[in-house]
């Protein structure tokens, strides 16, 4: 079975967050296909579900989302450590990952940073600050990287 890949891999734990960013997404016309997942782990299942053919593995290669935009704290596994699992993996290396957190912490950045994230976007307080960062978000990744 042949699947269309996806445009964003969202994987947030906060539904409130992830419903603002898909609409947002969607509103804007920049993707046309998301998936969101709620935590570290499903998103690493998704991304390496245990390959057992070559041939699996190129589909599933095929498959791989354009962008990942992920949550540093979340249930499971945090952003971080996923983060550095997708960049220490020849097929999801170059995929740009934007993390989206409300820490503004300094050392978070700074992990985020060595492991070559793509973007680090602080959640804004309010939802029309945050509707504009991801309309921002998009555009920059979704239509210039194209």
């Amino acid at each position: 079975m042949h699947l269309l890949p996806i445009d964003v891999l969202l994987i947030e734990d906060n539904p409130f967050d992830a419903d603002l960013t898909i609409r947002e997404l969607k509103k804007h016309r920049y993707v046309s296909r998301i998936l969101h997942l709620h935590d570290g782990e499903s998103g690493l299942q998704y991304l390496f579900p245990g390959w057992q053919t070559s041939n699996q593995l190129a589909e599933a290669i095929a498959q791989l989302p354009r962008l990942i935009m992920l949550d540093i704290r979340m249930p499971k596994m945090s952003g971080i450590e996923v983060l550095e699992y997708i960049r220490n993996h020849p097929a999801t290396r170059d995929i740009p990952v934007v993390m989206l957190t409300a820490s503004s912490g300094d050392p978070d950045m700074q992990a985020c940073r060595k492991l070559g994230v793509s973007s680090y976007i602080v959640k804004p307080v309010s939802a029309e600050g945050y509707a504009k960062a991801i309309k921002e978000l998009g555009f920059e990744w979704m239509i210039v990287e194209k």
